[in-house]
């Protein structure tokens, strides 16, 4: 079979690094004085205790919890435009092999991206089994698209470094 890449024009607007809101711009001394408790909850990785303010729009929002989100959609449009793909080249000799996907991506990105893949909810942001390092690579490999309840990832392996 033949392989087919998406548009090289593509772009996936939710993929894209921690969105830091009021954060942004600030030393981590200046974030560990003025908001203790969302600092810690960032550095524990406990999502749902890691609040920023948006002041432009005063709500306040969940960063780890809506980069996650945000991962789990990324990978429903590349699944989906791999399986649109295979189906617009005519590859009808598809045997339901498994599917591998190359990450390079920042840490916090690649958290996300790996564990949302594999299933596991923000809660293992941080958390020593899913660490992904800066600038990391990790190979996933999927569960047969047509087969898997829920586009989940069975396994996966550092190739960095």
């Amino acid at each position: 079979a033949k392989t087919v890449l998406p548009p090289s024009d593509l772009i996936l607007n939710d993929l894209r690094e921690i969105d830091q809101y009021d954060w942004q711009g600030q030393s981590y001394s200046e974030l560990q004085r003025q908001f203790p408790e969302s600092w810690r909850a960032w550095e524990k990785g406990i999502p749902g205790e890691m609040k920023v303010l948006e002041t432009a729009t005063n709500i306040v929002h969940y960063p780890l919890m809506e980069m996650w989100e945000r991962a789990d959609r990324v990978w429903n449009e590349i699944l989906d435009l791999e399986k649109k793909h295979q189906q617009d080249c005519g590859d009808d000799d598809d045997d339901g092999m498994d599917r591998k996907v190359l990450i390079v991506a920042h840490g916090n990105l690649g958290q996300a991206l790996l564990g949302s893949a594999m299933g596991w909810d923000a809660s293992r942001f941080n958390d020593e089994g899913s660490v992904f390092g800066n600038c990391g690579m990790a190979e996933i490999e999927f569960l047969d698209l047509d087969t898997s309840p829920r586009k989940i990832a069975n396994r996966w392996r550092w190739q960095w470094p």
